[in-house]
C-alpha cells in the first residue's frame, strides 16, 4: 500500500534537488516507487534517469524504466540461484524470519526493511519482473 506522506517526501526530496519542470509527475512517481522509500536509491534513479533524459531534456518514464532494468542487470549478474529462491519466498511472506539469510540480502539493498508499525520487509522494486521472469522460465521448462 502506497504511503502517502512517504511518497510526498520523496518528490519533495527530488524538487529540493532539481527543477521539478525537468520530470514528468508519472516519472516522478513511478521513480518514487522504484526506490522504495530509501532516498539513496531514489538517487540512484534519478540519476541513470538524468543521463538517459539529456538529449530530450525532461525525463520520462522511460528513462526511468530503463534506470529501473540497469538496476535489476546489475542484481542478475551479482544475485545467485539460491538467493532469488529467497527473494521470491520473502516477496511473497514479506516477513524478516530468517534473518543471517536475509542479512546479506538487505546490505545489497536486494530486500528492503520497513518499520511503519510492525517492522517487515519486501524485495527491491525493481527486482519482481526478475523473479516474474525465473518463475515463467520456471513452468516452462
Amino acid at each position: 500500500e502506497r504511503d502517502r506522506k512517504g511518497y510526498e517526501t520523496m518528490r519533495e526530496f527530488v524538487r529540493r534537488r532539481m527543477n521539478p519542470e525537468l520530470i514528468t509527475r508519472k516519472a516522478l512517481d513511478e521513480a518514487v516507487r522504484l526506490s522504495g522509500g530509501v532516498f539513496s536509491e531514489m538517487a540512484r534513479i534519478m540519476r541513470a534517469a538524468i543521463q538517459r533524459a539529456r538529449p530530450v531534456g525532461r525525463i520520462q518514464v522511460e528513462h526511468v524504466k530503463a534506470a529501473e532494468a540497469e538496476i535489476r542487470g546489475e542484481y542478475r549478474r551479482i544475485l545467485t540461484s539460491e538467493q532469488r529462491a529467497l527473494l521470491r519466498r520473502l516477496h511473497e511472506r514479506q516477513c524478516l524470519d530468517e534473518p543471517d539469510r536475509i542479512a546479506p540480502l538487505l546490505q545489497l539493498l536486494a530486500v528492503l526493511e520497513y518499520a511503519n508499525g510492525e517492522p517487515w520487509c519486501d524485495i527491491h522494486p525493481a527486482l519482481e519482473p526478475l523473479l516474474h521472469e525465473e518463475a515463467e522460465l520456471g513452468r516452462t521448462e
